[in-house]
């Protein structure tokens, strides 16, 4: 998968986290290494210099858990408490800091001090605050496929996307048609 927004864009900071959350909720029957393996596939398609190592993973399932609440939740006041919380929790005072490709960033971590799973809260959290403040709207979502449920970034004008794909849209159109014509 290619992106084609810029790099450090709150919406593929956003994306990413989806797609991190997606990887491990619900829970995998998978091997434990697989599903590492597979998290870090995920941070591969965005381009993320650094991986979940095993050590690591058990934070990074306490952290997915608190951010999969968020897109879960349809009132904003309860979305905004919840990312409050991960804020409070994982983001430190925001400050720009040259990345690992040279371009600047606005970080809320605590810098080398903090661990990948620390940063990637925070991270993910400031996005999807900054795309609640933009559009008004819990901008996370799970897909409404009845097969699918799962989460996505709705980045549309109106938030009226209802599926966190094409395929799943398409899907159960399809079944929505033979159901009528049945």
């Amino acid at each position: 998968m290619e992106n084609s927004l810029p790099f450090g864009s709150v919406v593929l900071a956003a994306r990413r986290a989806a797609d991190v959350v997606a990887a491990l909720h619900p829970p995998s029957r998978l091997a434990y290494r697989e599903t590492v393996c597979n998290v870090n596939d995920v941070l591969a398609r965005y381009s993320e210099i650094d991986t979940v190592t095993e050590v690591e993973f058990d934070d990074l399932k306490l952290v997915t858990q608190k951010i999969y609440k968020i897109f879960t939740v349809l009132d904003t006041g309860k979305t905004a408490m919840l990312l409050n919380n991960v804020l409070a929790e994982y983001a430190s005072t925001p400050c720009l800091r040259r990345g690992k490709n040279k371009a600047w960033q606005v970080c809320v971590d605590d810098g080398e001090g903090a661990s990948w799973v620390e940063r990637f809260a925070a991270a993910s959290a400031l996005a999807f605050a900054v795309l609640l403040a933009e559009k008004g709207w819990n901008a996370c979502k799970l897909c409404a496929s009845s097969s699918c449920h799962r989460p996505y970034v709705d980045v549309s004008r109106d938030g009226s996307k209802n599926y966190c794909s094409p395929r799943c849209a398409t899907r159960e159109r399809v079944a929505a048609y033979r159901k009528r014509t049945v």
